[in-house]
């Protein structure tokens, strides 16, 4: 069983919906308020460490009309987030627990690109690698290349987020 959605109601008018899409590597917040009735949208990488969901916890908790000392409601919040993180591995991926190896350099690629750059700024990039077809053998490798590197951005973000943020971005 996998938990694709939860929905949650404040006060009155107050609501906020979780989601994370199968393949993603963001837990997406959107909160709907009678200010914001087309709804506000957080992004958290799905690899975020428990200080940082705790912070978007509490900004979750603040934002859906909670009071900013109620710190037993901000825990239930918590709980929420932590149903689509991804808590049961370590952010970095340091070492494997059963082979001790340091982790492939493309995990270190993706983490370091997910911790640098906004959904819409890689899907603006995958779009943009596009193989130029290249002469030779080198150029055959080359587009080989970037064909991997484009399919690593798309996967960080899924590919409906990807047509997503292509539409938007009109590319």
């Amino acid at each position: 069983m996998r938990i694709t959605r939860i929905d949650i109601e404040g006060p009155e008018g107050h609501y906020a919906k979780i989601t994370r899409q199968r393949g993603s590597h963001w837990i997406v917040v959107t909160i709907l308020t009678p200010c914001q009735p087309d709804g506000k949208e957080l992004r958290i990488p799905a690899d975020a460490d428990e200080s940082e969901l705790r912070n978007q916890a509490r900004n979750l908790h603040l934002a859906i009309g909670g009071c900013s000392d109620a710190s037993s409601d901000i825990n239930d919040y918590l709980r929420e987030l932590q149903r689509f993180a991804d808590l049961n591995e370590p952010k970095e991926m340091a070492m494997s627990k059963t082979d001790c190896q340091a982790p492939p350099p493309e995990h270190m690629l993706a983490v370091a690109l997910r911790e640098n750059l906004s959904p819409p700024a890689v899907a603006l990039i995958a779009a943009k690698c596009q193989p130029r077809y290249g002469k030779g053998e080198a150029g055959l490798k080359a587009e080989g290349e970037v064909a991997w590197f484009t399919e690593l951005l798309v996967g960080m973000i899924g590919r409906e987020e990807y047509s997503r943020f292509c539409d938007e971005l009109g590319v």
